[in-house]
């Protein structure tokens, strides 16, 4: 890949980062929370603590606990605590990692359009990746929707190189 080319995917790179970090530091930690957030809080508490995957003393059978472990590495202590609306512990580890997974899922979306593709338009395919408002609110809030979206074009990446 010829320098011009890696000089425009890393400042594609670097906008998501900048876009995704300035998004998290203005955040409110109300708005990094759902309701969802609280489940999967208690199922990575229910993890660290009993070796468990239940919630309310029930297996649960809804989730999967790919998201719920990733939260319980990324702080190793109280990974949520939630009381009322008001958030009161808050996984700064996790968040960030999550957006480092997100801006690499730019990159990943950079690899397979070119696989797919040509440079410029995959290019273009990782700039709408690193801008799109959704994305960009979604890697900043505790959910599995960065996560999974990594892992499932990553895959994507990896059959279609094989193919």
């Amino acid at each position: 890949m010829s320098p011009r080319r890696i000089i425009s995917l890393l400042l594609v790179l670097a906008a998501a980062a900048v876009l995704r970090g300035a998004l998290l530091s203005q955040a409110s930690p109300r708005g990094l929370v759902t309701p969802d957030s609280d489940d999967y809080h208690r199922l990575a508490v229910s993890l660290r603590d009993d070796g468990t995957f239940t919630r309310n003393g029930l297996p649960e059978i809804f989730r999967t606990p790919g998201y719920p472990v990733l939260l319980m590495m990324g702080d190793p202590g109280p990974v949520l605590a939630t009381y009322g609306e008001l958030l009161v512990g808050m996984p700064t580890l996790a968040l960030v990692g999550q957006i480092l997974l997100d801006v690499a899922l730019v990159g990943v979306v950079y690899a397979l359009a070119v696989l797919l593709l040509d440079h410029r338009t995959a290019l273009l395919a990782a700039a709408l990746q690193a801008i799109t408002p959704v994305a960009i609110a979604s890697s900043c809030r505790l959910l599995s929707d960065s996560f999974y979206a990594f892992v499932f074009t990553t895959a994507l990446l990896l059959m279609v190189g094989y193919l």
